[in-house]
């Protein structure tokens, strides 16, 4: 590390503009800091000086990411708004998608990803709190299960609708509308059921 590579302003901005590009294309364990040094021109020692570990460096990231998330109040408002700019949102920023849906779905590898982790959870679960409102659920059903089901098949549903706006991105707005459309209905239909009793139909006895 040199002098003025220290003193340059936006070393720590470069730096983190090539890391996440980096973990979004190749995950954390995938992730090379050799790369994220190229990307962003400078050298390792920089890197280390700035943060000391690969995994600080993903912490920070992290921390980015969702901070663009609640700048761009994405997952705020009524719920099938806050669904609709939120998909558009992973759509503008498929590094984050990725970086944010593997935070989601892997362990938490140290406290503060941790805690970073439940942050994300916490927006998730004001979310599904506003499709939740008003409804209460069976006594002999574990909200934790209940929770953990719906918001993995929004996830789902999310995953499968970005796929097809980045076929059919001419089509964005309308197939925005269409898969909060299908949230609403998945989300629904886990709720209320999809079968019928065995009782209630041609006359059956079980119940």
């Amino acid at each position: 590390m040199n002098q003025q590579e220290e003193r340059h302003p936006d070393s720590r901005e470069r730096i983190l503009d090539a890391a996440l590009e980096e973990f979004g294309v190749w995950g954390f364990e995938g992730a090379s800091t050799n790369r994220v040094c190229r990307q962003a021109e400078i050298s390792k020692g920089l890197l280390f000086h700035y943060y000391r570990t690969k995994l600080q460096l993903f912490s920070e990231v992290l921390d980015r990411c969702i901070c663009d998330l609640e700048a761009a109040e994405a997952m705020q408002g009524p719920f099938d708004e806050s669904c609709r700019k939120q998909l558009l949102f992973f759509i503008a920023h498929p590094f984050h998608h990725r970086i944010l849906t593997d935070l989601i779905r892997g362990e938490a590898t140290d406290e503060r990803v941790g805690a970073l982790r439940e942050r994300v959870l916490q927006l998730k679960r004001r979310q599904m709190e506003t499709f939740l409102a008003g409804r209460v659920l069976r006594s002999d059903t574990d909200p934790k299960i209940a929770e953990e089901l719906l918001l993995a098949a929004a996830d789902h549903l999310q995953e499968k609708y970005l796929n097809v706006i980045r076929r059919r991105s001419d089509e964005k707005a309308e197939l925005a509308a269409s898969f909060c459309r299908e949230n609403r209905q998945v989300l629904a239909m886990l709720l209320n059921g999809i079968a019928v009793p065995v009782c209630s139909v041609n006359g059956g006895t079980e119940c």
